[in-house]
């Protein structure tokens, strides 16, 4: 398949740390056009001058918080009133939470669908269209390793991260006679604001940010489908597929209350 060449706009959701950040640097080091889009207006005038001065033919910064339900159509109404067309969409603002489901707090859970979920969907449908009609773009959405498998303990983010996987599956399908692509990154457990705000330590075998941006920008550059990040992270999951559906729970419990437990003891 032919590389994406050429300068692009490109929608980047969750921009102002983590894996969006690190996307935005390489999207500005390549000369692309940036609207980066984060919650913290603070966060986000830094990226927004850092990434003008790594190369970016322009950066605008969008203050939204994709949690809320009107979120998505707010954002699309503001870039149809500055004229920006959006050549390229990259939804990888998404969070988790550690813990028991049924102690959990109602209102976080819906904020985490409304996010990982909903705001994704509702922003690849309002920008899609145009990108059909102009017969090229890409939407490269930022998934996860917790995709493939079900989590005790983060039950909702792994089913939200579930239902990335099978979205981005289909629409590539859907899309693959539009000149439209569709990429799908799946990272392990990554060097970002996660773990913190998840309320659990750094996992074990945490990748940094910018090597997982970096194999996920190959990726979309090369038109891939899908980018499992990481060669060990990689062989996990093609293991988790040979083993018995009904005992994958039961290993990814144990897995994290072990490292609950490593977090706790080095807290302590």
């Amino acid at each position: 398949m032919e590389e994406v060449s050429g300068a692009s706009t490109v929608l980047i959701t969750g921009a102002s740390g983590g894996i969006g950040l690190e996307l935005a640097r390489l999207f500005a080091s390549d000369g692309h056009r940036l609207l980066i889009v984060g919650r913290d207006p603070g966060r986000l005038a830094e990226a927004a001058t850092e990434l003008a001065g790594l190369g970016a033919l322009s950066v605008s910064a969008f203050e939204t918080d994709l949690e809320k339900a009107e979120a998505a159509e707010n954002l699309y109404a503001r870039l149809l009133r500055e004229n920006a067309r959006v050549d390229v969409l990259v939804n990888n603002a998404a969070f988790g939470s550690y813990g028991l489901f049924a102690e959990s707090e109602p209102e976080a859970a819906l904020r985490m669908i409304q996010l990982n979920i909903a705001s994704l969907v509702h922003l690849t449908r309002l920008l899609l269209p145009a990108m059909i009609s102009a017969g090229a773009g890409s939407v490269v959405n930022i998934g996860s390793g917790a995709g493939f498998v079900p989590g005790p303990f983060f039950a909702i983010y792994h089913a939200t991260k579930a239902f990335v996987l099978s979205f981005s599956e289909s629409l590539a399908q859907e899309l693959k006679s539009t000149g439209v692509r569709v990429t799908l990154v799946c990272p392990g457990p990554t060097k970002t604001g996660f773990q913190a705000r998840a309320g659990i330590g750094a996992l074990a075998g945490t990748a940094d940010a910018r090597v997982v941006a970096l194999s996920g920008y190959r990726a979309w550059k090369r038109g891939r489908k899908l980018v499992i990040t990481g060669a060990s992270h990689h062989a996990g999951i093609l293991l988790s597929r040979m083993v018995p559906r009904s005992i994958l729970p039961g290993i990814m419990e144990r897995r994290y209350l072990r490292e609950a437990a490593r977090a706790s003891a080095a807290e302590s």
